[in-house]
């Protein structure tokens, strides 16, 4: 349920707007894994998660219709400011990261 509940898709895309615009997309990855999880990731989730963002970004590039249906989820407006395909890309991040054990230890 919690990867494709409404106020899950929402929160994870105001995160990603929210981070992109205090850190940009060069510390989105690890910014957001260490606000969800709460700590820094492992190498090897480091590359994991870097390369899914990544991958989602190239895609929202491409389908711009696509990024639009992800970031029209809920009731909080788009930022316009800030570049659609990484938004979209950071929501799916941040979805991703929700479903981790860890996003539910947090304190």
């Amino acid at each position: 349920m919690l990867l494709n509940d409404p106020q899950f898709v929402e929160a994870g895309r105001r995160l990603s707007e929210r981070l992109l615009a205090a850190h940009g997309p060069q510390q989105l990855v690890t910014t957001m894994f260490r606000t969800v999880i709460g700590r820094e990731p492992t190498d090897a989730e480091q590359l994991v998660v870097k390369r899914l963002y990544e991958t989602q970004k190239k895609y929202f590039a491409l389908h711009p219709e696509e990024a639009a249906l992800a970031l029209n989820t809920g009731d909080a407006p788009l930022d316009p400011d800030l570049p659609v395909a990484e938004v979209a890309a950071g929501g799916v991040l941040a979805s991703l990261l929700m479903n981790f054990e860890g996003f539910t230890r947090y304190p």
